[in-house]
């Protein structure tokens, strides 16, 4: 699968990358447990490949509400480092983005962006929508609509952001085809 990071944020090949990042990172299932497990793997990379180099992220695997619920459940959150105040309302923004786009934030901008479209036109305005990469759907395979979404924020990069959520998704994604 190619990577967001091997293209830059101009290139016309960006749209097909992300486009199949989403349609081929599909859970079968999804749950607390699930969202823990992704987690602790999002943390253990970012760790491993960012740390030493003295970067610093928020992350965060949310729950959409349904039916009843008013508010997002928030199944995993943690920070690495030492996060700039605020890190809480990007993560938000983001997380909003993909509950409104049903896409992930870097697909979304990337649309945007082509088209020549800013959120703010759709009354969409930051802090409360951030449209910047690094939120990301958990899809299911026979749900019409995400029913979560992973979120890193404080990356070097948007690119960096949103694949280090794609990584963890193809390396966790086969434990779950065993089940």
């Amino acid at each position: 699968m190619r990577k967001a990071t091997d293209v830059d944020d101009t290139s016309p090949e960006l749209l097909s990358i992300l486009q199949a990042h989403k349609k081929e990172l599909v859970l079968p299932s999804f749950n607390h447990e699930i969202a823990w497990e992704l987690g602790t793997l999002l943390r253990a990379r970012f760790i491993k490949e960012k740390v030493p180099s003295g970067h610093s992220a928020a992350i965060q695997i949310r729950a959409f509400p349904e039916g009843h619920l008013k508010h997002a459940s928030i199944l995993f959150a943690t920070t690495v480092g030492s996060v700039p105040p605020g890190i809480g309302s990007l993560v938000a923004g983001k997380a909003n983005v993909v509950k409104w786009s049903g896409t992930s934030t870097y697909l979304t901008r990337t649309r945007f962006k082509s088209a020549g479209i800013d959120l703010a036109e759709f009354g969409l305005t930051s802090p409360e929508y951030f449209m910047h990469g690094g939120g990301f759907p958990v899809r299911l395979a026979n749900h019409p609509t995400p029913v979560a979404v992973i979120v890193v924020s404080g990356m070097p990069s948007q690119a960096e952001d949103h694949q280090l959520i794609v990584d963890t998704l193809v390396e966790y994604l086969p434990s779950l085809q065993k089940v």
